[in-house]
């Protein structure tokens, strides 16, 4: 399978695509705020990218999201405000998360969490400070409970 390390032709193919579909994401961002089907299923995409396991695609996939908050809230679909920016807070969370596999490169994983914590005051922007961090927060209380996430 491939890994967050994985540097084969078929990751790179799968980046370029990725690339592709931000640059169309970004092109087509008036469908995406006026939430028309093709726009929303662009962001569900997005949403799926965020959350894979390689770094260089998930990079693409915050591309995306800087572009939309440019956009003011009062201007996107309702399910481009509040409710996307909250589906969005576990994901981020895993990404920051350190992995669990045994070839991790610490340096790449350094730089990968540091753009999270972009993504992540990205959203405290788009959500308000205090509703990203109780949000936050009830996530981190409920995870840790279980024992599943890993901090270094």
């Amino acid at each position: 399978g491939v890994t967050k390390s994985d540097p084969s032709n078929a990751v790179a193919t799968v980046i370029s695509f990725c690339r592709l579909v931000v640059r169309v994401g970004t092109s087509m961002l008036a469908a995406v705020i006026e939430g028309t089907d093709e726009g929303l299923g662009l962001v569900e995409m997005m949403v799926k990218l965020t959350g894979h396991d390689v770094y260089n695609l998930v990079q693409e996939a915050f591309l995306f999201w800087d572009s939309l908050t440019e956009i003011l809230p009062p201007h996107r679909h309702p399910s481009l405000r509040d409710p996307l920016f909250l589906r969005l807070l576990p994901i981020f969370v895993t990404q920051a998360s350190f992995p669990s596999s045994d070839h991790v490169d610490e340096d790449e994983f350094r730089r990968h969490r540091r753009h999270v914590k972009d993504m992540l005051v990205l959203t405290a922007g788009q959500i308000g400070p205090i509703k990203c961090c109780s949000e936050l927060g009830a996530y981190l209380l409920s995870q840790t409970s279980l024992g599943t996430v890993e901090w270094r």
